[in-house]
């Protein structure tokens, strides 16, 4: 949503000219109201803030976190020290890193 539309939106009240069609009919207005609120909570993130990115990228980035945790899970029971390490050294958010953690190996045979 653009800051222009969000700002405009905080500052005009409800019922007055240039906002939800002044004029119309009770009932048609809440109707119209409720609409909005709706599109409004979609189009906005947390705390009123604009989103900054699109709702399939998060679903995706929030897989891979849980796949990648999950995977290092399973590895664990067989391989403490190297599940310990990975958790110590992946980093996930807008992209997956690995990142060595000091003391970890300083190459890995596979």
């Amino acid at each position: 949503m653009s800051s222009n539309a969000s700002r405009a939106r905080r500052i005009r009240p409800a019922g007055q000219p240039g906002s939800l069609r002044y004029g119309q009919p009770v009932g048609t207005r809440s109707g119209e109201r409720l609409g909005l609120g709706g599109q409004l909570r979609r189009a906005v993130g947390l705390g009123g803030r604009d989103r900054l990115v699109a709702p399939e990228a998060e679903r995706a980035r929030v897989n891979v976190t849980r796949t990648l945790r999950a995977t290092i899970e399973r590895i664990a029971p067989a391989a403490p020290h190297a599940a310990a390490h990975l958790r110590a050294s992946i980093r996930t958010g807008r992209a997956c890193r690995y990142e060595p953690a000091p003391g970890g190996p300083a190459r890995w045979h596979v």
